[in-house]
């Protein structure tokens, strides 16, 4: 630990060096302050931010980035046949300052920069706390830029992570507190910043995610765009409603806890939690979701939902929705037919929530050939082959990942068990203690190779026991079925598939085997181009990863 006489002393330092008489520091000076802050943090951060707002700064504001020419991005089968387009929502919707209502203001001040109000671009308290926590984790976990410095990032500088650019960040922002006020910001923020599925500024995401003027948004549904902002992506009710949720009633906690609203606004909002219109009528009174708008027109929304977050996941929102890319899919178009088919003729007879999806896998590369997501998108826009929010129970085709663990341990298929129709579990007391065979069958001794025929759980269930659980969860994570942690604490009931897993995951792991052992990770994207042609991703050619000796 650094004593406090020790952080003056490397605070004064520079500032005698550079042979400065008064406070007015260069943003060299700003500089080494802020490096200094590594070492010494809440210090350091203090000389930094109080140079930022109150000394003279050299330069001036540059000129804001030219409004970018936005070139959608197209989307194909693997036969060049489009799928899909990917385009921001609306940026022609006119939002004036006086259409933004005060309770999307107070909602993104509360979530984003408590004491936007108060500072001059520049939060010392805010940086000084980032800055400590930071120190005492060890690690960057906590950011401290204001909504001033945000937008001076969107408006003026590039996303370059670099601290000389973080640096140039804050003292624009500084300047530009001194030329606009605080509402011309605010305003200016809200109506640049992304909130996922496209949409570009609070006017495209109000009508986006509640199909409304920004001017008509409740408490609810302004706290969950406010919640959308660090990662809209991510946190997007149609993508992951209970992380969205849980980010709607944390600001709303804020909003409560900043005086912003009322015990009782703050009630009746919370009450109203989040629901996706296509889930069917809200059972309460809700906050709705509508579908996402720009799907509707695809043969495969399902293929194409997955498509876009994986581009976004790689390439960021901008150049998805904004930079023209040309998407060549995976898809088999003969292939994806025969999928749909066969889905719709085991769904039929039956309706929700009774479900099916289907995942095919190219072995040898990891390309997906065809995917059907579930049994209609306008219902559930849940994409159940990639596992959603949910998962399924894989049952017996599990089993093969504890014999492949048992042939890499020296266990042959030779190996003989006991193969009783009911076994009980050592150590266990209580109905759930016992393991049977489906169909009841078993008796006498069998070989591996005859438990894996007929598929007998009390052999697999000994064989686990054997193994070790975690070492048959090592083994299907390593295959590639990516749900099954090997840190986690799993039971016998791994080896009979009591565990929910996805469809993607289960034919990646299959595919592995079928691989010789070797995994390609599941890609639906064949290759990338940018607006200019060039090749940006080409996965028709990749190595593998051993997973397995063949």
């Amino acid at each position: 630990m650094i004593t406090s006489s020790r952080s003056a002393k490397l605070h004064r330092r520079p500032r005698r060096s550079l042979g400065f008489r008064s406070f007015r520091m260069s943003t060299k000076v700003i500089l080494i302050a802020v490096i200094a802050g590594v070492i010494t943090p809440v210090a350091a951060t203090s000389v930094a931010v109080a140079t930022l707002l109150f000394g003279s700064l050299p330069g001036n504001l540059p000129e804001k980035k030219p409004s970018l020419v936005s070139y959608p991005s197209y989307v194909t089968d693997s036969a060049g046949n489009p799928i899909g387009v990917f385009r921001e929502f609306d940026l022609t919707i006119p939002v004036q300052p006086a259409d933004v209502p005060t309770v999307l203001k107070n909602a993104v001040v509360a979530a984003e920069d408590k004491r936007f109000w108060q500072h001059k671009g520049v939060d010392a308290w805010g940086l000084a706390r980032a800055a400590w926590t930071n120190y005492s984790e060890g690690e960057t976990v906590q950011g401290g830029s204001t909504i001033t410095q945000q937008y001076v990032k969107n408006a003026y500088l590039t996303g370059e992570r670099s601290l000389s650019r973080k640096l140039r960040e804050a003292v624009l922002a500084t300047q530009l507190e001194r030329r606009m006020s605080k509402e011309e910001i605010l305003f200016d923020y809200l109506n640049t910043i992304y909130f996922g599925s496209g949409a570009y500024g609070v006017g495209a995401a109000a009508v986006s995610y509640f199909g409304k003027s920004v001017k008509d948004l409740t408490l609810s549904e302004a706290a969950t765009l406010a919640g959308l902002i660090p990662a809209p992506t991510v946190w997007s009710p149609r993508v992951d409603s209970r992380a969205a949720e849980g980010r709607r009633e944390l600001v709303l906690k804020e909003m409560l806890d900043q005086r912003l609203v009322s015990q009782e606004e703050y009630d009746q909002a919370k009450a109203l939690g989040l629901w996706l219109v296509t889930d069917g009528p809200p059972p309460a009174p809700a906050t709705l979701v509508q579908p996402q708008p720009t799907k509707g027109g695809s043969a495969y929304p399902h293929v194409v939902d997955w498509v876009e977050q994986v581009l976004l996941a790689k390439y960021g929102p901008e150049k998805v929705y904004r930079g023209g890319l040309t998407v060549q899919t995976t898809l088999d178009p003969k292939l994806q037919s025969m999928a749909q088919q066969a889905v719709s003729a085991h769904l039929e007879g039956t309706s929700p929530p009774v479900d099916m999806a289907l995942v095919s896998i190219e072995p040898a590369t990891g390309l997906v050939k065809a995917m059907v997501g579930g049994r209609d998108y306008n219902s559930s826009q849940v994409n159940l082959a990639t596992g959603g929010t949910l998962g399924f129970q894989p049952g017996s085709s599990f089993k093969p990942f504890t014999l492949a663990t048992a042939f890499e341990q020296g266990i042959g298929p030779e190996t003989v068990y006991n193969a009783p129709s009911r076994l009980k579990l050592p150590n266990c007391d209580g109905p759930d203690c016992y393991i049977n065979n489906v169909e009841g069958g078993g008796g006498g001794r069998m070989t591996l190779r005859n438990a894996t025929t007929n598929s007998v759980n009390t052999v697999f269930a000994q064989l686990i026991m054997d193994l070790g659980p975690q070492k048959v969860a090592e083994m299907a994570n390593r295959l590639g079925v990516t749900a099954i942690k090997p840190g986690n604490d799993y039971g016998v009931s791994l080896t009979l598939g009591a565990y929910e897993v996805s469809p993607l995951d289960m034919a990646t792991g299959y595919a592995t085997l079928a691989n010789g052992g070797v995994r390609q990770d599941a890609t639906p994207i064949l290759k990338v181009l940018d607006h200019d042609g060039h090749v940006l991703e080409d996965n028709s050619h990749r190595p593998g990863v051993r997973a397995v000796s063949a």
